[in-house]
């Protein structure tokens, strides 16, 4: 049995830079993007889409965590019958089984105030995407 605890971030290929390694190869090096101004609020990136469609990777190292936990067991048995056994002949039944079970869950915290965060998200979906929309007298959905 083995229980692991993961504090890796993301990396992936995505479309808003979420993922910070991936976000640094359409971000020209001559921006300085590790600056804060006086408030502590990072330099926002202006490059592949800008807005909240693209990320600051710096910001998002310090502010994102995702903690996965994986808690996983593996085991085999082995059965051997002797059925017969003689001077000349042996006849014998062997089984052989395994398992391998795995438990994997995140837990992934984005703070709002990170770039690639859209600030008048409700309910995890932006404004035009499908999901409930509040108006002034009904809700309705896509």
């Amino acid at each position: 049995m083995t229980r692991n605890s993961n504090n890796r971030g993301l990396s992936n290929n995505d479309n808003t830079c979420t993922s910070p390694i991936y976000c640094f190869a359409y971000t020209p090096g001559v921006v300085n993007l590790d600056s804060t101004d006086a408030t502590g609020t990072y330099a926002r990136n202006p490059f592949n889409g800008g807005g909240n469609t693209v990320s600051n990777p710096f910001e998002t190292f310090r502010f994102l965590r995702l903690n996965e936990l994986t808690f996983r067991q593996i085991g085999n048995l082995n059965a051997t019958w002797s059925a017969l056994t003689s001077e000349r002949h042996q006849v014998s039944l062997q089984a052989t089984g395994g398992f391998d079970r795995a438990q994997i869950s995140g837990d992934l915290f984005s703070p709002s105030f990170l770039q690639y965060e859209n600030p008048v998200a409700s309910d995890g979906f932006r404004d035009g995407r499908c999901g409930r929309k509040a108006t002034s007298s009904t809700t309705t959905s896509c």
